[in-house]
């Protein structure tokens, strides 16, 4: 009696979904109603920069990515030369989940790589502190 209870939705995939309930508190032997539900948002613990897929590519790949608080983003790629080639994202973003997509139609074959940075916002107490950089190689094979 007396706790709050939290709601969850596991998916075939794994994923599991927190929702948001109108139920404030339990108590024994009570009915509970349960009229709508919604999803609550939920945060990764840490940045990512998850593999793309696919890759190698053709012409297209898509890379997703994850921000536990809110950040200045920038992921760009590069050629072997050290080049930029493509901004993909520069901007401030909430946290969360997200996804980009990278077309390389225009580019010849070969090796690419992709540079994500993340600056956080604010640091707080137990949170992320300092940068988040993380590289990876993409191979666009016509």
């Amino acid at each position: 009696t007396g706790d709050v209870i939290d709601l969850f939705v596991i998916r075939e995939n794994g994923i599991e979904l927190q929702l948001e309930s109108p139920i404030a508190t339990w108590n024994d032997m009570g009915m509970f109603i349960v009229e709508s539900l919604s999803e609550m948002p939920v945060l990764p613990t840490e940045f990512a920069l998850l593999p793309a897929y696919p890759n190698p590519f053709n012409p297209v790949t898509t890379l997703n990515y994850a921000l536990p608080v809110d950040s200045e983003v920038s992921i760009i790629v590069y050629n072997l030369q050290g080049r930029e080639v493509k901004t993909l994202v520069n901007t401030k973003m909430d946290a969360g989940y997200y996804s980009v997509t990278f077309d390389g139609k225009n580019l010849s074959s070969g090796m690419y790589f992709v540079k994500m940075l993340a600056r956080p916002e604010h640091s707080e107490a137990g949170g992320v502190a300092g940068e988040y950089q993380s590289n990876q190689k993409l191979v666009f094979m016509k």
